[in-house]
């Protein structure tokens, strides 16, 4: 019998990693190689304004990807050998009148796909392609209270409820689509860990995941400190923790609160080469090495209303710009730190470590 998501206690990047050993490889032997996977930012607006948001000073454009630069990027990430796409942002996704289009595009392709939403615009065309046949789809809920979730996103009162609503809809109606939420823990909604657990198993969702907030450096670049995330944080998790059963996981992403708080982040890398195998497109067509350094002027490769995707991948800009990377730089926590931590050492082997013995 094969595992389902309920086997698992975490979201397991390293694993992820031998099913593609061939662009692995590639990798430690300095070869260039396509994406296995594409973030594409639909829109920069944004519907809420939730008080930890990164990019409202980075992106300050509100513009949104035009119909006919993504529909020609899907079919080049496709024809180029893309395995998966992950509708995020940025801003938020379903602010696109066009969303439920590239949608089906990517279907008629052969892409997977996967949603990062707060889930408050979705509408019946929305999950009619969702429910069709989407790998997962993840909520951005941050809070277990209307309360709590005013304060968190600021947003109207009644919001978490319709957001609620269409979680429920997702639910009764996905065949094979994972439905997850996620809470970013931040001093304002931390006291509601449990009560999204209760509320979200409930609710017949997947999972709920929780991780850490994380400040960027243009918001001041000071993490919480070591003892608030042990004394007012960590017990609370251990508690939603109980609320996990055979049909839902209370999910603690251990590695980003171990990371957070470590000194350096966690980083025994050198370099980035994760980078190698996601893109990143953002809402005005700008493609950046990676999700966490959207709107940095000195991470853009290209842009898609200039010059077309393989123009940009495999451009002299490109390589200019990632021989540069110092990741000692870059954000903590970034999405690529779990896979450069494996990639690192594949392609450095410590004799210390007695690698041929195994």
């Amino acid at each position: 019998m094969e595992p389902s998501l309920k086997d698992l206690t975490s979201f397991d990047i390293g694993k992820k990693l031998w099913w593609h050993l061939d662009k692995v490889n590639k990798l430690v032997n300095d070869e260039q190689v396509w994406p296995i996977h594409f973030g594409i930012d639909p829109s920069n607006l944004c519907n809420h304004d939730c008080v930890w948001c990164s990019y409202t000073e980075v992106l300050p454009n509100k513009k949104m990807l035009e119909r006919e630069v993504l529909l020609n990027a899907i079919t080049s990430m496709s024809k180029n050998g893309t395995k998966a796409i992950t509708w995020s942002g940025g801003g938020e996704p379903t602010t696109n009148p066009h969303l439920a289009e590239f949608f089906h595009h990517a279907y008629e392709l052969g892409l997977q796909q996967a949603l990062y939403t707060n889930g408050q615009l979705l509408n019946d065309h929305h999950i009619d392609a969702i429910t069709k046949g989407f790998q997962f789809i993840r909520f951005s809920l941050d809070a277990g209270t209307d309360e709590t979730y005013q304060k968190a996103h600021r947003v109207r009162p009644g919001t978490f409820h319709t957001v609620i609503n269409n979680i429920s809809k997702i639910v009764k109606r996905k065949i094979g689509t994972t439905v997850g939420v996620s809470v970013i823990v931040h001093e304002t909604n931390y006291k509601d860990i449990v009560k999204a657990a209760e509320l979200m198993r409930n609710l017949g969702v997947d999972y709920l995941e929780f991780k850490p907030v994380v400040f960027a450096e243009h918001q001041g670049g000071q993490q919480y400190s070591k003892d608030w995330w042990a004394n007012e944080v960590y017990p609370l998790l251990d508690e939603a923790k109980t609320y996990s059963n055979n049909e839902f996981k209370v999910l603690v992403i251990g590695h980003k609160f171990d990371s957070i708080i470590m000194e350096n982040f966690g980083r025994d890398y050198h370099c980035c080469l994760s980078h190698h195998l996601q893109g990143l497109i953002n809402a005005d067509g700008t493609l950046y090495v990676c999700c966490n350094q959207r709107g940095n002027e000195n991470f853009k490769l290209g842009n898609l209303n200039e010059n077309t995707l393989e123009e940009i991948w495999w451009g002299e800009r490109r390589k200019n710009i990632i021989s540069n990377i110092n990741v000692q730089k870059c954000p903590p926590n970034c999405k690529g730190h779990e896979a450069n931590k494996v990639l690192w050492h594949a392609k450095n082997p410590l004799q210390q470590f007695h690698p041929n013995f195994l």
